[in-house]
């Protein structure tokens, strides 16, 4: 990733989640996540995998899932030490 550039994405997984993207459903853990803050619930731009989070990694989405490029289109996982800062909602 270039060093330069910075995103603004949700971090959806912490290290050693499973994440799966099967028949358009973002599945962590063995159950599917329904995600209230999306537009639409289904994944339908991305393949059918299995994706192991590593330690000392998070995996991250933008909310906008069928039009993001984030660590799905990547094929990588940010580190934790990356992260430069957090959006808290009340």
């Amino acid at each position: 990733i270039d060093e330069d550039v910075f995103w603004i994405k949700r971090v959806v997984r912490l290290p050693g989640d499973v994440i799966e993207f099967k028949d358009g459903y973002f599945i962590r853990n063995g159950m599917v996540v329904e995600e209230d803050y999306i537009l639409t619930q289904d994944v339908t731009t991305y393949v059918d995998s299995s994706i192991v989070v590593e330690e000392g990694c998070v995996f991250v989405m933008g909310d906008n899932r069928n039009g993001s490029h984030d660590s799905r289109f990547l094929d990588e996982q940010i580190e934790i030490d990356h992260i430069v800062g957090k959006l808290i909602s009340k």
